[in-house]
């Protein structure tokens, strides 16, 4: 399953990504933080004008983060095609991947339902 712990996870197995591990793990407890605490934890934090300023700058503190890191990875993922002597992936071949991983998703989600991390929290019937 594609997941974005998954996905660096595998990619802090890569040597030449080692060295933003660190950088890459905080981002995948950020992003957790976010997607399964936050918006449980903070619900009511939406239901006025300050609330969802603080919504918005969280999200855009994630946004700007992970856009420092990717431009950060860029050079570095170059080196590692120039290693292995594969070529960059263009775009078609990126929305090609894009669009399995959103196939994937919604399999997923229509076979098993949304999964939140809610489970423990969720009476047994």
């Amino acid at each position: 399953m594609y997941s974005f712990g998954n996905l660096v996870e595998a990619t802090c197995k890569i040597r030449e990504y080692r060295e933003y591990q660190s950088e890459l793990l905080d981002l995948v407890g950020y992003r957790n933080y976010l997607a399964h605490h936050f918006f449980r934890e903070d619900t009511l934090l939406i239901g006025d004008d300050d609330g969802c300023w603080k919504v918005l700058l969280e999200l855009d503190n994630v946004r700007r983060r992970v856009q420092e890191i990717e431009v950060g990875l860029r050079p570095i993922f170059d080196k590692m095609c120039d290693r292995l002597g594969m070529p960059r992936p263009n775009s078609t071949q990126m929305d090609q991947l894009i669009d399995e991983m959103k196939m994937e998703a919604h399999e997923q989600w229509r076979t098993e339902g949304p999964s939140m991390g809610w489970k423990p929290y969720l009476k047994r019937s």
